[in-house]
């Protein structure tokens, strides 16, 4: 009779998280229960050992969902109390090796994945002597981020910065009802008015030149993205969308010659119809094709999914910061046309409250500066910082015509400072009327400005 050689064949298998070591070759016994796990990969992969023969008796190791752990058995079926070694969630994150003295294990850092060595000598009384603390041989390479940020390059093309810094809030993208499956560019710091230059009804093929660039090139080390977006919904309408993004790389910093390293992926963006309502979304990806010394440069499209549900609204929605104007004791206005005949329903204007206890309110003029409706009264007791308040028409609400130019104006009575912002606008857009907090003027008798304040209107449906 031939005998076997005694090399010993041990293979795990993970049922409903119940680890199992498969009997050696030549041997007819059931499989043995080693241990128990929180995960299903607790000894994957194949090509990772994770037992060994040493000191006359086998030695299984695997992942209990948070550590690497390890049983010894002098006879393949009954089995220690586990040991702990060290943290590894899955069994994946870790691989061992016995060299006939050494058990030599690697694995990588539940919260910094940086790679571990460690080396130890396995003894009878089923415990490892380690030759010293655990090493890190390998550290993973320093994040780097990238904010979007307004510093011009050439015509389109900005730079991301390395300092984080104020929010970009002036890049549009349009939502609403309108342009449904079209997609559209976001073109860099540019305030069009919610109507950003439209590519047509398919996603665009060759590069936009209209996205950001990182400020210096990108080794070819640097392969995971994280991607995090924000979206502010300059719309009281209801809609979802999706926000699309591209990777290209270059060796010149104009991006001339640039070649495709990511290729159109999408983030889902729903919103409620609430006016500056946020949704952050963030995506992690790897480049299909891989930077080496080269600048790397992302680019954006927005395409509308669902038609936007809710109220009509019109005004201006930027949130740029760039002029602000005090309102206490001063009637402030801009002109906008109505898009639609409806009844408003309210007024949101994006203001600062002030640092003292006051009141304030909105109203609408017609073109004539002639009163049509004035909102309730809110009275704030706190400094809010800038953000958007809503005044609500009194009844009964006024009723506005197509295609006219209307007058939205705020008030505040005197005291702590507030302030309601804008931007330059088209000539006399704005209006200011000093005068004494009370009831609203008949007609106003104001001075004009080239300015536009941040408004929205709302018409009921």
């Amino acid at each position: 009779m031939r005998k076997l050689s005694a090399i010993l064949f041990v293979a795990f298998l993970t049922i409903s998280s119940t680890v199992l070591l498969l009997p050696p070759f030549g041997e007819a016994s059931n499989p043995s229960t080693v241990s128990t796990s929180d995960t299903y990969y607790a000894v994957s992969y194949p090509f990772q050992r994770k037992t060994f023969y040493a000191a006359g008796r086998y030695w299984a190791f695997y992942s209990d969902g948070t550590n690497i752990r390890y049983r010894v058995s002098v006879d393949g079926t009954t089995w220690s109390s586990a040991y702990l070694v060290a943290g590894a969630s899955y069994g994946q994150n870790f691989s061992i090796h016995f060299d006939g003295t050494y058990i030599h294990y690697t694995r990588y850092g539940v919260y910094d994945y940086d790679i571990y060595y460690r080396r130890g000598t396995p003894q009878p009384d089923n415990t490892i002597i380690w030759s010293v603390a655990e090493q890190k041989p390998v550290a993973k390479l320093s994040a780097t981020s990238y904010y979007f940020r307004n510093t011009n390059i050439a015509d389109n093309l900005w730079n991301f910065t390395t300092t984080s810094g104020t929010e970009n809030l002036l890049t549009e993208v349009i939502t609403g009802a309108n342009g449904i499956d079209n997609w559209f560019y976001i073109n860099p710091f540019a305030t069009k008015d919610n109507v950003p230059d439209n590519t047509g009804t398919s996603a665009p093929t060759q590069i936009l030149m209209k996205g950001w660039r990182t400020p210096a090139v990108t080794i070819a080390s640097d392969r995971t993205f994280l991607l995090q977006v924000k979206l502010q919904n300059r719309a009281v309408a209801a809609h979802t969308g999706r926000l699309f993004y591209r990777i290209w790389k270059s060796a010149n910093a104009d991006m001339s010659n640039a070649v495709l390293a990511k290729n159109w992926q999408y983030l889902n963006y729903s919103f409620s119809a609430t006016l500056a309502e946020n949704s952050s979304k963030s995506a992690s990806f790897y480049l299909d094709n891989y930077p080496n010394n080269e600048y790397l440069y992302v680019e954006f499209v927005w395409r509308i999914m669902t038609a936007g549900t809710g109220p009509t609204n019109f005004g201006y929605t930027g949130t740029d910061t760039t002029l602000s104007l005090v309102t206490d004791n001063q009637i402030v206005g801009t002109k906008f046309t109505c898009p639609t005949s409806g009844t408003a329903d309210n007024i949101s204007a994006y203001i600062n409250t002030g640092t003292v206890p006051h009141k304030w309110k909105a109203a609408i003029y017609d073109g004539n500066l002639n009163l049509v409706g004035s909102t309730d009264e809110r009275t704030f007791t706190t400094e809010e910082t800038f953000k958007w308040q809503t005044f609500t028409f009194s009844s009964p609400k006024p009723s506005l015509s197509a295609n006219e130019n209307y007058w939205l104006v705020i008030w505040a009575e005197n005291g702590g400072f507030p302030r309601i912002f804008g931007k330059t606008g088209a000539t006399n857009q704005s209006l200011t009327q000093t005068i004494l907090y009370d009831s609203w003027p008949a007609t106003l008798s104001p001075t004009y400005q080239d300015r536009i304040y941040w408004f929205c209107f709302k018409l009921g449906i």
